[in-house]
């Protein structure tokens, strides 16, 4: 009998060793898929925010002096928060463009452009950054922080925040229709 019990013991302890090792592997991929989803909700806001702002702006864009000044005062009203609508983040806790706490978050930045090449980047693009009277796209660049909690012990994110960029290019598409003068927003 004394010699079944030993390796019962034995066994045991191996287990309990295996879960004890185990159980920090376990916490660890946890606090990643925290993180990791806090990161990807920031970074869907902003880019829901990039989206918004960019179609108000293209929808104020009408090729006068004043357009860009229209254009500028209609994204802003898709980030403000005084009409009690706007567009937020980090589960609604940051303003886009103000700072609140240890997170920060730029004022976006607007670019027009007289072609839609020109505003997407593209190589070989014809045009470049326009004026009131040519500008027919948008390009808005809207920046903020994402707060990490468990990334904070990774040499990658000592600060326990990650910079997140969203970019949305808006614009004027070519006539609908010639006779109706009717120019969608694409």
């Amino acid at each position: 009998m004394t010699a079944r019990r030993g390796p019962r013991l034995v066994r045991g302890s191996v287990s309990f060793q295996l879960i004890v090792l185990l159980v920090p592997v376990f916490f660890g991929l946890i606090g990643f898929a925290v993180d990791l989803g806090r990161m990807y909700s920031a970074r869907h806001d902003l880019k829901l925010a990039a989206n918004s702002m960019a179609q108000a702006a293209a929808a104020r864009l009408t090729m006068t002096d004043a357009a860009i000044e229209n254009a500028t005062t209609a994204a802003n009203y898709a980030i403000t928060t005084a009409n009690g609508r706007g567009n937020m983040y980090d589960f609604g806790g940051g303003t886009i463009g103000e700072s609140n706490g240890n997170l920060n978050s730029e004022a976006p930045q607007f670019t027009y452009y007289d072609t839609a090449s020109a505003a997407l980047g593209t190589e070989g693009a014809t045009g470049g950054e326009a004026g009131s009277a040519t500008a027919r796209h948008v390009k808005v660049t809207v920046r903020g922080e994402a707060p990490l909690v468990f990334w904070r012990f990774l040499s990658l994110a000592q600060e326990g925040r990650l910079n997140l960029v969203a970019e949305s290019v808006a614009g004027i598409s070519a006539p609908v229709c010639q006779a109706c003068g009717i120019e969608p927003i694409a």
